[in-house]
């Protein structure tokens, strides 16, 4: 029929193998960000703009009181919709 859309859906194989990879994916992010907080989310925040970096990604010192990005300055409303729209 004119002006309808035709739905095309992926095979099994395409979603399985995709929801294969994203879930290989998160189990090794999220291994990672708890081996390894202070590399993993130090990468990540390098994702953001940052005012000031930060001095430290992870302060521990204190627990369980944790400090994340000590003497970090940003705006989280300009990361999260100013920076896109730009």
């Amino acid at each position: 029929m004119e002006g309808y859309l035709k739905v095309a859906s992926p095979s099994k194989t395409i979603t399985n193998k995709a929801w294969e990879n994203m879930s290989n994916s998160y189990d090794e992010a999220f291994e990672r960000s708890i081996n390894d907080p202070n590399s993993f989310w130090g990468e990540v925040a390098e994702n953001c703009h940052w005012y000031k970096k930060w001095d430290k990604v992870l302060d521990d010192s204190n627990k369980p009181f944790y400090r994340w990005f000590v003497g970090g300055e940003l705006n989280s409303c300009y990361n999260a919709l100013d920076f896109h729209i730009e």
